[in-house]
């Protein structure tokens, strides 16, 4: 594994096993394992940006994987056989790593990265932060966690301590998923949260749910008494994005904001000027 601060990334090779057609969850979390030892992750940089318009705010970090032919592999293709596995934690270290070693190399950029419930509390993830902000603090305050809004459950005194941990290294932390009814409201008094993101089966088409609008509404009351960001997830168009911004929300993510991108322009000025 390279150190967090070495800015190099994984290039597919005419090795990459073919990950097409094999639907069985052995079969896959076998391909995924084999990725993880050969460094075979990358990471997709999706911009979430004002409502406005005005500014990029940060980018979430999204995992992908190498075809055969190169092509990325969404999460959404092999996360669901390995989430239950020790393999989710080595896919959450692999993606903080990547982060880390963007902002090191390009310390205004402020990213977010996924933290899945099996992975709160690991050591060894926790022992990359820990190492990455000693070489550079910027790692630590322009980073974003989240944690999706079920975990709220099992926030347990050790699950606790881990995300006051972050918080001590300059982390922010995010509710990721917000409103899916997982959750009580009252774990949002028990840990104060930076960043609330809402789930975007509310978000979609939200111009004309006169339902939906009310809820979002809600819910951006709920996240300025806590002095919580707002990011609508899932905006996939202007009239959306119009309505939402009326509501109060700060951010928007999705397709009508900006794609997942491997090599967005930004990271290639960073590869250009670090070579």
């Amino acid at each position: 594994m390279r150190p967090c601060g070495d800015f190099k990334f994984a290039i597919a090779s005419s090795t990459v096993p073919d990950l097409l057609g094999f639907s069985e969850d052995r079969s896959i979390r076998d391909r995924v394992a084999r990725a993880l030892d050969q460094n075979r992750v990358l990471t997709a940089y999706q911009p979430i940006a004002s409502a406005d318009g005005a500014r990029v705010a940060f980018h979430e970090c999204l995992a992908r994987l190498h075809w055969a032919d190169g092509r990325p592999l969404p999460a959404a293709a092999f996360v669901p056989a390995i989430e239950n596995t020790n393999l989710i934690c080595r896919l959450d270290r692999a993606m903080l790593r990547n982060a880390c070693a963007v902002i090191a190399a390009d310390p205004v950029r402020r990213l977010s990265v996924n933290l899945s419930p099996s992975t709160i509390g690991d050591a060894q993830w926790l022992a990359i932060l820990e190492h990455a902000v000693a070489r550079n603090a910027a790692c630590g305050d322009l980073l974003i966690v989240e944690i999706v809004e079920s975990t709220l459950l099992s926030l347990d005194a050790a699950a606790l301590e881990f995300l006051y941990r972050l918080r001590q290294l300059g982390c922010s932390i995010a509710i990721d998923d917000f409103g899916g009814g997982h959750s009580s409201l009252k774990h949002l008094a028990r840990f104060r949260f930076d960043f609330l993101k809402i789930d975007g089966a509310f978000v979609r088409d939200v111009a004309s749910n006169k339902d939906h609008q009310f809820l979002i509404e809600s819910m951006v009351n709920i996240a300025q008494h806590f002095e919580m960001v707002t990011v609508a997830e899932m905006v996939e168009n202007r009239d959306d994005r119009a309505l939402l911004a009326d509501l109060g929300i700060d951010c928007v993510q999705g397709m009508g904001v900006g794609a997942p991108e491997i090599y967005p322009d930004w990271l290639m000025s960073i590869r250009s000027s670090s070579s």
